[in-house]
């Protein structure tokens, strides 16, 4: 056990030493700071971070009094309207999008040729537009485009191939399509958080490998 987890020291080791001299490009540290909305106010947490752990705590009695075989629609529903009453300033379209569900998040000014694909977490099994306008708001703020945030198809009902399938239709559909209707996108994103950043990860190499053009950035949480 011991020489095994020398092993595994040494080669992260060894990976940290690459990385960090012979892989490093431009300093990039400006970008690490918060930007727009911040939670964090020192070392007592803001009213806003106390907000969203109340909200969290009311899934285990939701879990509680739920029969297990209804459990998965109701922690969806739940998902749904955690901020069912928090007021946007954007504005949500629906539409389809190459015969995936998805909605349009547009903040005012977006541009309409700069585009987002936002893949929504969830744990593959609940999640929706709806539950994600929080950040795809804040997406298209921050890069002053358009976000387009797929509803893709879920598990169990279908397979997780499905949902792969609908992420990659929405990225060809997006390429091609802005919110004013048919037009080349000039600058292209990809972002995900949880299951949806496993997506977004799957779907760039995809994109690479398929010879589409591909996204200039992605980001994607793990969490």
């Amino acid at each position: 056990m011991l020489i095994a987890l020398a092993i595994v020291a040494i080669a992260a080791g060894i990976a940290w030493a690459v990385a960090r001299w012979h892989l490093r490009g431009a300093d990039l540290s400006a970008f690490d700071g918060a930007t727009g909305e911040r939670f964090s106010q020192g070392d007592r947490p803001s009213g806003e971070a106390l907000a969203v752990v109340a909200s969290l705590g009311g899934i285990g009695e939701l879990l509680q009094r739920t029969p297990l075989r209804e459990r998965t629609a109701a922690l969806r529903k739940y998902m749904d309207e955690a901020f069912a009453g928090r007021s946007f300033d954007a504005r949500f379209v629906p539409v389809d999008a190459g015969g995936v569900a998805a909605e349009w998040v547009l903040s005012p000014g977006a541009d309409p040729a700069r585009r987002t694909l936002y893949i929504h977490g969830g744990a593959f099994m609940m999640g929706s537009p709806r539950s994600h306008r929080t950040l795809t708001t804040q997406f298209s703020a921050m890069t002053g485009g358009a976000v387009l945030a797929i509803d893709y198809r879920l598990m169990p009902e279908h397979p997780r191939r499905a949902g792969i399938e609908d992420c990659r239709s929405a990225y060809r559909w997006l390429l091609a399509n802005g919110p004013d209707g048919a037009a080349p996108t000039q600058t292209m994103f990809v972002a995900g958080d949880s299951a949806g950043g496993n997506l977004t990860l799957s779907l760039i190499a995809w994109a690479r490998d398929s010879g589409l053009r591909t996204p200039d950035a992605a980001w994607r949480s793990r969490h």
